[in-house]
């Protein structure tokens, strides 16, 4: 799942009654699985005690350099699709989402750009 992510941040009241999301969020994702799958990724986890908090995560996918084609091949109807991880980044306002929809937003576009790789060959 971390494979295509350069940094995730997630921000929440530790003590907050809307920090349950981002809690189980982070539990998810660290695993010793994902964290094999990426060791580069970083993942920022700020605990400020202000009650006012509003509890999110940030996730910062990775952008790939561009392909390089030989003269000798035609032009792709669509260059973008040559070039899987196109540095976007997600933000969420976690105390408006469950987790499940937190990581399976965060699954569907990684296996977006997954399918893009396995594509480019």
């Amino acid at each position: 799942m971390l494979k295509f992510v350069n940094n995730i941040r997630v921000t929440f009241n530790p003590y907050g009654t809307t920090a349950s999301s981002a809690k189980v969020f982070l539990n998810r994702i660290m695993t010793n699985d994902n964290i094999a799958s990426n060791p580069k990724c970083k993942i920022a986890v700020e605990t400020p005690d202000a009650p006012d908090t509003i509890p999110s995560i940030q996730i910062d996918f990775r952008k790939h350099p561009p392909l390089t084609l030989p003269p000798s091949m035609p032009p792709f109807p669509d260059p973008w699709s040559l070039n899987p991880g196109d540095g976007k980044q997600f933000a969420f306002n976690t105390s408006k989402m469950n987790p499940n929809e937190l990581v399976g937003a965060m699954t569907k576009y990684t296996k977006k750009l997954q399918e893009e790789e396995d594509n480019r060959g």
